[in-house]
């Protein structure tokens, strides 16, 4: 009786026997959901895709810690402290110089070089969190390290020393230390490049900016004259 009904009910035990896992499955419930080569399986049995020669990191929705918080602000504070105290705007400053005709307006600098910093800053805390200690991790601390100096070389050069030519020359100088500090930080954790991409752009516009300078005003520090002075036009 019972199997007739159950035969009413799902048909003939051919039927039944094509509803069965066969093979591995039948064992591993996961085997149906195995992920191709290069991929990994969450729990719930979606497939994740992974890039080899990186480690497998979950999501995680997790706040920052108030220690590491203040490492990223206190890295940023730093750093634009130093800034500020090398600028010391000398007769005519940013205005002095002739600019290239898509040159910023001088409020520009201050807002744009905060929000660089603070984003920089979480690229450097990543580095300096990561452990253990690798050459990556060194030659990232280092290119970091030149790309601060830099930083503060630049007013010294441009607003104390008055000279277009080497200030051109430490932008330029700059953007090839972001660029080593992003392809090292980036083997340290993958996340950490990210921070350095607003600067790396704003340092490459920077460095067309410096050039025109250089090329359109007199070094009074290095005694040259203006090459292209048609290149720029005096600031309002």
């Amino acid at each position: 009786m019972l199997g007739t009904g159950r035969e009413e009910l799902f048909g003939s035990s051919s039927m039944l026997s094509r509803l069965r896992p066969r093979g591995p499955a039948s064992k591993d419930p996961r085997a149906r959901l195995r992920a191709p080569e290069g991929h990994h399986i969450r729990p719930e049995g979606h497939p994740v895709r992974h890039r080899p020669g990186r480690p497998l990191t979950p999501p995680r929705l997790v706040s920052m810690s108030p220690r590491r918080i203040g490492l990223r602000l206190g890295i940023a504070a730093g750093v634009i402290g130093a800034g500020l105290l090398a600028v010391k705007p000398s007769a005519g400053g940013y205005r002095g110089f002739r600019q290239a005709r898509f040159a910023p307006p001088p409020w520009v600098f201050g807002p744009a070089w905060t929000a660089i910093e603070l984003a920089g800053s979480d690229s450097l805390a990543r580095v300096i969190e990561a452990g253990p200690d690798s050459p990556h991790r060194r030659r990232a601390l280092a290119a970091a390290a030149a790309n601060d100096t830099l930083y503060v070389a630049f007013p010294l050069v441009y607003f104390r020393l008055r000279s277009p030519v080497l200030a051109a020359a430490v932008t330029w100088s700059q953007l090839a230390a972001v660029a080593v500090q992003a392809s090292e930080s980036r083997k340290v954790d993958p996340l950490a490049d990210r921070g350095l991409y607003p600067q790396l752009a704003w340092l490459l516009y920077a460095g067309v900016l410096g050039t025109v300078q250089a090329l359109a005003n007199p070094d009074p520090l290095l005694g040259t004259k203006a090459l292209r002075p048609t290149l720029g036009r005096p600031r309002d």
